[in-house]
């Protein structure tokens, strides 16, 4: 009979900061390594976020849940061939985890046969993962505005001794040149 638990192999990204761009969602992916991979049971620190499992199936990674899955705009694939899961969090449940600074993650493994790796009544810190999770603001795409130009177009006349002035207004948040 098989007696040997699962291995966690990596998380990227790994622990820590995690800055994403303005569009930028939340990709996490968990590879682990067993004969028999069945079931990678995620639990975390948001309470209005539900906890979840996901499964060794290329076919099915949602394990029957998918339509609660593209609910929440996270989408999940598994490939066999690296016993790794890519779960893309979304846009919704991005902006969720920002929101609140970060997320803590606590992970299980189990295969086919009962073994299991890690543990939500015995938490340690292997089979917890904790993220600062920031994103950068979208960019400025609106154009500086031209409020005024001193002197107005047309013919200027100078006296001998004068330099001629030219003031040009605009107006924009970030004004640089």
């Amino acid at each position: 009979p098989d007696t040997t638990p699962p291995v966690l192999v990596e998380v990227t990204p790994p622990e820590g900061d995690v800055v994403l761009a303005h569009d930028e969602t939340f990709v996490w992916t968990v590879q682990a390594s067993d004969e028999n991979l069945y079931e990678l049971e995620v639990d975390h620190n948001i309470a209005d976020l539900p906890e979840f499992s996901v499964y060794a199936s290329e076919e099915d990674p949602y394990g029957g849940q998918g339509s609660a899955f593209a609910e929440a705009g996270v989408t999940v694939t598994y490939n066999a061939d690296a016993q790794k899961w890519t779960i893309d969090f979304g846009k919704a449940v991005t902006d969720k985890i920002v929101a609140k600074g970060g997320i803590t993650f606590y992970l299980v493994i189990k295969d086919e046969a009962g073994n299991q790796w890690g543990s939500m009544y015995d938490v340690t810190d292997e089979n917890t993962f904790v993220y600062h999770i920031s994103q950068l603001p979208a960019p400025d795409t609106t154009p500086p505005v031209l409020v005024e130009v001193t002197p107005p177009e047309g013919d200027v006349v100078l006296a001998h001794d004068e330099t001629f002035v030219w003031t040009v207004q605009a107006s924009d948040e970030n004004l640089y040149e």
